[in-house]
């Protein structure tokens, strides 16, 4: 008769490298592996929450290389955390017994990567479709914005853009008098920033660099006018244009700094699809390098410029 056997299996090590790989895919899981539930999920929602958290602000935060570099370190010592904690863990496995998954340990383990899918499509849809922070390098929009301002721009404010596909759900119109960021047809690579003046079926012309609507003039309190020599009034460029139709489907935007912008004058019409967001406001300022008031190597944060609502 076979004796009875209450000697304990010790518990199979498990490997190390696939630990490791199963952190790198999803925080928390390589600790599931190695038999460590409850530590698990406590790293995954610590580490998600402040994922979740940070990214919304991260947007707000200049991108000079000294953020640039305190954040990666942020962001790798989190992973050294992680890794070097799953290794530990892994090596004392066999003295340790871990903590038994049970009947619904499987459901635990699908909970938490429908949890990851789904935060990453979140985020994913953050910076597709609400807000993106961008930084101002020229003097095309003095004094409204100017050279060394970072501005905060709202992406649904024509409409919801559908991540990846880019079709616009519940689309408007912008409405005259926005501050725009859009691409240029002829450089779709890059973003602009302008102020729209004119949407379809407008008349629009540009008189000593003064605007008239359909030929009424525009009282503009935010434009910068410098005297410069007019040109002719045949020009096409400057500070006479026009008179022209805004098509339909297009839009005519025009820089604050009347005389030192390059905007629809030069470039023409743009697509009412290019327009990429509004600027709502002004989050961060800093002397910009090569302004006049600039004296190497200092760069003053101008604190009074920070927070103003822009229209």
């Amino acid at each position: 008769m076979n004796e009875p056997n209450d000697a304990l299996t010790p518990f199979a090590k498990p490997k190390i490298l696939l630990a490791v790989l199963l952190t790198l895919a999803v925080p928390g899981l390589g600790h599931f592996y190695v038999g460590r539930l409850r530590r698990g999920i406590v790293l995954f929602l610590v580490t998600y929450t402040v994922v979740f958290l940070a990214t919304p602000l991260a947007s707000l935060i200049p991108d000079a290389p000294v953020n640039i570099i305190a954040g990666l370190t942020v962001i790798l010592g989190a992973w050294i955390f992680l890794l070097t904690d799953v290794i530990v863990i892994a090596l004392r496995s066999r003295a340790t017994p871990p903590d038994s998954l049970g009947p619904g340990g499987v459901t635990y383990v699908v909970i938490i990567m429908g949890i990851n899918a789904l935060l990453f499509i979140g985020l994913v849809a953050y910076k597709v479709t609400f807000y993106e922070a961008f930084s101002v390098p020229s003097g095309s929009m003095e004094d409204t914005i100017v050279p060394g301002d970072h501005v905060m721009v709202e992406k649904f404010a024509y409409g919801f853009r559908l991540p990846l596909i880019g079709t616009r759900l519940l689309p408007s119109t912008p409405r005259r008098g926005d501050l725009v960021i859009y691409r240029p047809p002829d450089k779709p690579s890059r973003m602009f920033l302008h102020r729209l003046v004119a949407i379809p079926g407008d008349r629009v012309q540009v008189a000593d660099h003064r605007l008239f609507l359909n030929d009424q003039p525009v009282d503009e309190p935010h434009v910068k006018l410098i005297e410069i020599p007019a040109v002719s009034s045949g020009s096409s460029r400057g500070g006479h244009f026009g008179p022209v139709l805004v098509p339909d489907g297009m839009a005519f935007v025009l820089g604050d700094n009347r005389a030192a912008s390059l905007d629809s004058r030069y470039v023409g019409f743009i697509p009412l699809s290019s327009v990429y967001g509004q600027v709502k406001f002004i989050y961060w300022s800093r002397l910009a390098r090569g302004s006049v008031a600039w004296k190497p190597p200092s760069r003053p944060i101008r604190w009074e410029r920070i927070g103003q609502v822009l229209e």
